[in-house]
């Protein structure tokens, strides 16, 4: 009987043909696919059998289906009997290979009602105008639970890297504590916000400045009429662009966050760093990386390709926002700042890419296998959503005079650690 209870919460993996060997509390399976990628000697536990002997297996490895998080094993041994075409719903990942960490694989799904992680987080960065390289070892912390609503608890320290970072203002703790709608539902009307919402990591995302140029600025350094911090011109800087080195000297780092003049971390685009955390296999598997303000999910980079079917390829993301044809009237040189460089030169061409104006669209994923309506973090502008289809749980605001810094030179462990896999 306990063994029927285990094998029913085993994801959707159809595992090696070799004998798995089940000791009444962990499970060892010899080899798994998914999604083209086999994982070695890994252990699991499970929590239902949702059936056997009634499926029989084609392939000569067990295979696991990320969206019904279903796993179906060829053989299995349990106190000296052998069940054939076992099929069960995976509840934990023990340990894949040597590790005896205890990772999930990366197509788990994330529970934002209970995700939590802490540590300490080596930071290295460049100070913005002496030059000097700073290194840091601050805690992070960040804890999602669920009550009358969603609710996250962190101190915005990433629990990456800041590679490539240059701050005006050192990184430090901050005191998040956010909330959001359980069941968010689609409005009628779009509403622009900043904050776009959080990562994971209780990060923010806010992908807007506070920077202006004025419409007679001659060059992006100090003095040229333009002020990442603001100086009352009517075009808004943006932090990223299509080009490198961006026109904008905003000291962003590989993960596309820098630091306000609080201390406070933010991203403004793909939060490359974080996805690495999450997800070791993000090409092959959609990622969570945050909720946005209304409380619907944020996925980075890839979704299906055919956004109501969970077996479709995956594709990379892109939005559907293109650079006007011609500059507005009175406008910086496009000679001195391209295309782009201000958030005046976008609009939106619905169709043009795979996104709507709010940069989501409706469909499943790993978390959501019925649908639900959800927003991308692309590699085009956008970049993150700048509005939200939804009530956002905060009054809409303009970025504050902390978007930007100074002007520059151009405890759960969180189950979607992932496992080495070895092919």
């Amino acid at each position: 009987m306990r063994f029927f209870i285990f094998f029913s919460f085993i994801c959707s993996w159809q595992l090696a043909i070799a004998m798995d060997q089940y000791d009444g509390t962990i499970l060892s399976i010899d080899q798994v696919q998914t999604n083209g990628t086999v994982y070695n000697n890994v252990k699991i536990t499970i929590s239902k059998v949702i059936s056997i002997g009634q499926i029989k297996l084609s392939s000569s490895i067990d295979l696991y289906d990320p969206l019904t998080m279903q796993v179906s094993l060829a053989q299995v041994s349990y106190n000296g009997v052998t069940y054939a075409n076992v099929v069960a719903l995976v509840d934990k990942v023990i340990s894949v290979g040597s590790s005896t960490s205890t990772p999930s694989l990366a197509t788990s799904k994330i529970d934002l009602c209970s995700v939590s992680d802490s540590g300490q987080q080596t930071l290295n960065y460049q100070k913005l105008g002496s030059g000097q390289m700073v290194t840091l070892n601050l805690p992070y912390n960040y804890a999602w639970s669920c009550g009358v609503s969603r609710n996250l608890l962190g101190n915005g320290v990433p629990n990456h890297s800041t590679t490539l970072g240059n701050f005006a203002t050192d990184l430090s703790a901050q005191n998040i504590s956010q909330s959001f709608l359980l069941s968010p539902s689609l409005s009628t009307t779009t509403t622009k916000v900043a904050p776009s919402g959080f990562a994971i990591n209780s990060v923010k995302f806010d992908p807007g400045t506070a920077g202006t140029c004025l419409s007679s600025a001659s060059s992006s350094g100090l003095g040229g009429g333009c002020d990442a911090a603001g100086n009352g011109g009517p075009w808004v800087m943006e932090a990223l662009g299509n080009s490198s080195p961006w026109v904008f000297g905003f000291g962003t780092d590989s993960s596309n966050g820098h630091v306000q003049p609080n201390g406070q971390y933010h991203y403004h685009g793909m939060p490359n760093g974080l996805i690495g955390r999450l997800n070791s296999s993000s090409s092959n598997t959609m990622t969570l990386v945050g909720l946005a303000m209304d409380g619907f999910p944020i996925y980075a980079r890839y979704g299906y390709t055919n956004p109501m079917d969970g077996s479709s390829a995956l594709k990379v993301m892109t939005g559907s926002y293109q650079t006007k044809p011609n500059p507005d009237l009175g406008r910086p040189t496009a000679s001195v700042f391209p295309m782009g460089a201000f958030t005046q030169d976008w609009q939106y061409e619905a169709n043009s890419g795979d996104l709507d104006e709010c940069n989501g669209r409706y469909g499943i994923t790993p978390e959501y296998p019925k649908g639900t309506y959800h927003y991308f973090i692309s590699d085009t502008y956008p970049f993150i959503q700048r509005c939200v289809k939804g009530t956002p749980n905060i009054s809409p605001q303009a970025p504050g005079p902390g978007s930007a810094p100074p002007m520059g030179p151009p405890a759960r462990r969180l189950n979607t650690q992932t496992l080495s896999a070895k092919r």
